[in-house]
């Protein structure tokens, strides 16, 4: 095994692209969605802590004072803390296409590289947008489409978004080499692109 570009490689195994997600503050479908919710949190973490601050409710506990805080933590994670660890973890994201195989690497928090063998690809999407940036999607044989769907989504503290390279520049061109790839090995794919 060699080491090349930071990943360790078989000696017949070529690196034909690499490339990393979008930099800076991203907004997807659904952020609406996710901001009203946050702010749905908010109001009542600090209505709460009014509540616990009257003093009608003064002789309660520590503990609850606490606890009322827990809706306020989400409702500043989904408007705002969201933002910032999304950020934070697309810069330390590196995206690999081989011979072999696509690798996805990320050195946020903590060190993780997904990789995914071209034989477990069932088929790919391009999804692109007018400034010819998009994402590729891969969708992986045998696997749960639910539980594809929330780790591609931004629900959860410190997610991962596994199978697919977002946001990154000439994603048709990027697309195409992985057609060829995987022509070239023989895998079964069933291509679907749309504009988005």
């Amino acid at each position: 095994m060699a080491k090349r570009n930071n990943i360790a490689i078989n000696e017949k195994e070529k690196i034909l692209w690499v490339g990393h997600p979008k930099f800076g503050i991203l907004f997807r479908k659904g952020e609406l969605v996710y901001f009203i919710f946050g702010l749905w949190n908010l109001f009542i973490g600090v209505f709460i802590l009014k509540l616990l601050f009257s003093s009608v409710f003064l002789p309660i506990n520590l503990p609850a004072y606490f606890i009322s805080l827990i809706p306020i933590y989400f409702g500043l994670y989904y408007i705002l803390l969201r933002f910032i660890f999304d950020t934070l973890e697309r810069t330390k994201t590196k995206y690999y296409v081989t011979s072999n195989r696509v690798l996805i690497k990320s050195k946020f928090i903590s060190r993780k590289v997904k990789t995914i063998c071209f034989d477990e690809i069932s088929y790919i999407r391009c999804q692109e947008t007018i400034d010819k940036s998009g994402d590729v999607i891969f969708y992986i044989k045998n696997s749960n489409y639910i539980v594809e769907s929330f780790n591609r989504s931004a629900f959860w503290p410190f997610h991962t978004r596994l199978n697919v390279f977002e946001g990154i520049n000439n994603v048709r061109q990027v697309h195409d080499i992985l057609i060829s790839a995987l022509a070239e090995n023989q895998s079964f794919i069933i291509p679907k692109n749309r504009r988005r």
